[in-house]
């Protein structure tokens, strides 16, 4: 047997179809319990989520007792409202109780929070 190429670095004898299609279809189960075991920690570190509204002047304390000190906080705009100019941000978490977050003056903006870990 021969490449592509016309080489003969390769004299492998292929087995029947039945058996390569018995190894693939064993191979693709095996890749898909692969993936699900890697995919499961992550979709189990997505914790509770909401909203807030910030208030242009001071920080919001969103409760959220869920948050620990590892937790990551994703902020997204909702509804625009005032003058939003820029992302709002974390000022402070306080785990099992909740966090701050401090925008810019004059944004009334709705935000969703996802916690994360």
């Amino acid at each position: 047997m021969t490449a592509p190429n016309g080489s003969n670095l390769f004299p492998i004898a292929f087995p029947t179809t039945p058996l390569v299609a018995e190894f693939l279809q064993d191979s693709i189960v095996q890749l898909m319990e692969l993936i699900n075991q890697q995919c499961a920690p992550v979709a189990q570190t997505i914790n509770n989520g909401g909203t807030f509204t910030a208030n242009g002047a001071t920080a919001v304390v969103v409760p959220a007792t869920q948050v620990t000190a590892n937790s990551q906080v994703n902020i997204t705009l909702k509804t625009v409202g005032g003058t939003p100019a820029g992302a709002p941000f974390l000022s402070a978490i306080t785990p099992g109780t909740g966090f701050s977050v401090k925008s810019v003056a004059g944004d009334t903006s709705v935000y969703n929070y996802a916690v994360l870990g």
